[in-house]
């Protein structure tokens, strides 16, 4: 089961992310799905400054800040939004990754188990038809 409230965290904080590193006016795609009943898929993305390669593979550290220094949107960060929605997402049994689309930005993709177990589908599908 998904903690509501924790859930709302992590969108938060991958939405304010991409906005802090987005320019002025440019578009944030979110987007939920249900890849299979047993699981729903979070994507969040942006067209802003991206994360340089050598970076991807710490963003989820704590105090860890691929752009240290700058300061986006007005606002400095802490280095704390992905590592705390890494850690939720994990409480939860799923995971969290981010890639560096061709034409610039970042896409951040949540997985996390929603619950109702492959098992239980089906049978719910074999007594529906019964």
């Amino acid at each position: 089961m998904i903690d509501p409230v924790r859930f709302e965290q992590v969108i938060t904080n991958l939405v304010d992310s991409a906005i802090k590193y987005s320019p002025d006016g440019g578009p944030i795609e979110v987007e939920l799905t249900r890849p299979d009943p047993a699981a729903m898929q979070l994507v969040v993305r942006d067209h802003g400054i991206g994360i340089p390669p050598e970076h991807r593979a710490h963003v989820f550290d704590r105090f860890y800040q691929a752009h240290a220094g700058q300061h986006f949107a007005g606002v400095a960060g802490m280095g704390l939004g992905l590592y705390i929605s890494r850690r939720i997402v994990e409480m939860h049994g799923g995971s969290i990754q981010i890639d560096a689309p061709a034409d610039g930005g970042a896409r951040v993709t949540v997985h996390l188990p929603v619950g109702v177990t492959r098992e239980r589908v089906r049978n719910i599908r074999e007594a529906a038809r019964a």
